[in-house]
């Protein structure tokens, strides 16, 4: 992009009122974005419900309150085996118990 094209760019965007152009107090040219925050990208999903307690403690009972990964009994979690944001859903099949840990570790990725 040539200087001339980036003028023009700005100047348009000006010209919209998506941006402000000035001059900052050491007489810096300076420019910024109107409604800054409007053009932010907002997770507008609701939010997840909690894995019911009588559920939780079936899964860490079964799994015999262990990380099923290292064996570890502190920081205990539930790991969706297919995980939530692939579709995986909040039933016995598809809990289990992960330290802290190795839940962090594996991510959202399926296993293979």
């Amino acid at each position: 992009m040539t200087s001339d094209s980036s003028e023009q760019a700005l100047e348009t965007l000006h010209r919209l009122g998506i941006i402000e152009r000035g001059l900052s107090s050491s007489g810096q040219r300076v420019i910024q974005i109107v409604n800054w925050l409007k053009h932010q990208r907002i997770d507008d999903r609701p939010p997840r419900p909690y894995i019911a307690s009588e559920l939780r403690a079936r899964i860490y009972e079964r799994d015999g309150y262990r990380c099923l990964t290292c064996g570890s009994i502190e920081r205990l979690s539930l790991d969706h085996i297919i995980p939530f944001s692939h579709g995986g859903q909040d039933t016995e099949e598809n809990l289990r118990t992960l330290c802290t840990p190795c839940n962090s570790r594996r991510g959202a990725r399926c296993e293979s």
